[in-house]
């Protein structure tokens, strides 16, 4: 199989927020778990560890998988937490973007009051209010060493199997500020 380094991008992701002078950094996460998921919150906890801070519940927010339930699930998070992060990693580019339009219209500038970062790369994380920072998925690398494995694979079977993982860009934009300390 091939597929993304999820759980290093993520640290990275996070890493990149943590050199920017980010301590409070919350996580956002979609209420349907898929496999990569997982690995990037690990990432995650593990760039925070690395920094000497822990993961706040109190900055986790679980969210809709769709941009509109992603916005729907911010609204309803902020009414019951004043108290945000400085910036947020968001598992993924739709999620990220339907909650950036929910702290905006609550009245959180993005990114000077809360930063934030996503995953993907998504067409729409480009021409956002503000542009997504993000991690940029080779999606094209992916389906290409894909198609040549399984065509080697049926040219010359073996009895193992194998797994390739590939990095991603991080795609730097101007949804996160840099902290002065």
């Amino acid at each position: 199989s091939v597929v993304t380094s999820n759980e290093n991008s993520a640290y990275r992701a996070v890493t990149y927020l943590l050199e920017h002078g980010h301590r409070k950094i919350g996580y956002i996460c979609g209420e349907t778990v898929i496999r990569n998921f997982p690995l990037r919150e690990r990432g995650y906890v593990r760039a925070l560890r690395e920094y000497g801070l822990i993961a706040s519940p109190a900055f986790r927010v679980t969210v809709g998988t769709t941009v509109g339930s992603s916005y729907a699930s911010m609204r309803a998070w902020l009414e019951h937490h004043p108290q945000l992060p400085t910036a947020f990693f968001a598992e993924n580019d739709i999620m990220a973007l339907g909650c950036m339009r929910a702290l905006s219209e609550y009245g959180v500038e993005i990114p000077n009051e809360v930063s934030m970062f996503g995953f993907d790369d998504l067409n729409f994380a480009s021409i956002a209010n503000p542009p997504l920072t993000t991690m940029r998925v080779p999606n094209r690398a992916m389906g290409e060493l894909a198609v040549k494995a399984l065509i080697e694979s049926v040219r010359q079977p073996t009895d193992y199997s194998r797994v390739t993982h590939l990095s991603t860009t991080l795609v730097e934009r101007q949804s996160v500020r840099t902290i002065e300390t």
